[in-house]
């Protein structure tokens, strides 16, 4: 009927405008955009997403697993609610997403395929954030270094009137109180250490505690030479170093003893993982051969805290975008991976793999610096984002989607 009446109409025109006829004809043929006779495509089906349950918005590729779908991409339209996903590959029975920058919970993923009259959905799914601004603190507050105890409770050092810094607890609930107090302006390392008593490394190189209760700090041990970082071993000694100073091992009772090792070393961090004393630092020493900058370790030798030959572990100049940064702190994941921090690099945080490769962590979504880390208990790495800017300077909560190394002191 629709031909008829389109052909009626042009014989009905005058004669004398021949090239209209032919017009309508072309019209005529054209096919029609949409044709409601024709049947849809199969039904496509979403039977499982990975990760499951919920995954990093904006990060995170999510694979939709099901069937029905397609191969090309510009026939594909994934939606987490109503916000559009960017579609990384797909096949008739996967398709990998990156999910839109939206933080919520219960969303409905729905799949739009251009063939097909149904729509495939599963639900619920939840896209939540890499990192959280952490504590409450304000543009006021001067944060100097963090600690975590067994609870994951974190405690925060804080600049406060003249030469005094206050330590603050954060429970997990978010409740933060007033915990302990020092006279002297700032720690410049905090750990959790035998008994759960907090441990505040003044930059002069001396040592104190706070009790496990709080309180006011307490002098534990006076080192030889000015340190700049420590961390426990597994039997309660604790591994000490800075520029120059070499590392020093200290016992309960708060004796040091020099190691001898480290001696050419401008010490930034140490940190114990899986038997070894590791430091990151710049090399001072002669050697043309020793790279100026990077990771290396000791083997602990002896429940006494003995230290094996120094060995590389990481040539700074490897790592890439970040081999120009400045680094402040080194820690571990419980898979022995890693974490460097780079104060001047756009993406803060940088991933050292076993087998030496390096990429940033979560590229694009921190912001710099990063002065000290500190795992918690779970998938949770705590980032002093200290900066000279007092609106970036905070404390971060990163979900690193897996768990850290022990802290041998809370344990």
């Amino acid at each position: 009927m629709i031909k008829k009446i389109r052909a009626a109409g042009c014989l009905a025109l005058p004669l004398a405008v021949l090239f209209l006829l032919n017009a309508c004809e072309s019209y005529e043929e054209a096919p029609l955009v949409f044709d409601p006779s024709a049947g849809g495509g199969a039904a496509p089906t979403i039977t499982r997403v990975e990760p499951p349950n919920a995954a990093f918005a904006g990060f995170t590729e999510i694979k939709l697993i099901g069937d029905n779908f397609s191969s090309r991409i510009e026939d594909l339209a994934v939606y987490f609610g109503s916000d559009q996903a960017e579609i990384t590959s797909a096949s008739k029975t996967e398709i990998r997403v990156i999910p839109p920058a939206l933080l919520a919970e219960n969303l409905t993923i729905k799949v739009v395929i251009a063939n097909a009259l149904a729509i495939a959905q599963f639900t619920p799914y939840t896209l939540k954030p890499v990192s959280i601004e952490y504590g409450n603190f304000t543009d006021l507050d001067v944060v100097y270094a963090l600690a975590v105890d067994l609870n994951e409770n974190v405690y925060a050092d804080l600049k406060g009137q003249g030469a005094v810094s206050n330590v603050f607890k954060i429970t997990p609930q978010g409740v933060k109180t007033a915990f302990g107090r020092t006279n002297f302006p700032q720690a410049i390392e905090m750990h959790i250490g035998p008994g759960g008593e907090l441990y505040l490394h003044r930059s002069l190189g001396n040592l104190f505690k706070i009790g496990a209760s709080g309180g006011d700090a307490q002098p534990f041990a006076t080192l030889p030479a000015r340190t700049a970082s420590f961390d426990f071993d597994a039997n309660g000694n604790l591994f000490a170093a800075g520029n120059r100073s070499g590392a020093f091992v200290v016992n309960a009772g708060g004796t040091p003893t020099s190691t001898g090792k480290f001696l050419a070393f401008d010490v930034r961090s140490v940190r114990v993982f899986n038997g070894f004393v590791y430091v990151l630092a710049l090399y001072t020493g002669t050697d043309p051969a020793v790279p100026k900058s990077g990771i290396w370790r000791a083997q602990i030798l002896s429940p006494a805290g003995d230290l094996g030959n120094e060995e590389l572990v990481f040539d700074w100049a490897n790592s890439g975008a970040f081999a120009a940064a400045r680094f402040y702190a080194i820690t571990f994941s419980q898979d022995g991976e890693i974490y460097d921090v780079g104060t001047n690099n756009a993406d803060p945080l940088l991933r050292i793999l076993p087998d030496g490769r390096s990429e940033a962590v979560y590229k694009g979504l921190l912001q710099p610096e990063a002065t000290h880390l500190v795992w918690g208990n779970g998938d949770y790495l705590y980032m002093n984002r200290g900066s000279t800017q007092a609106e970036l300077r905070r404390v971060i909560r990163i979900d690193m989607g897996k768990k850290g190394a022990p802290y041998y002191g809370r344990r």
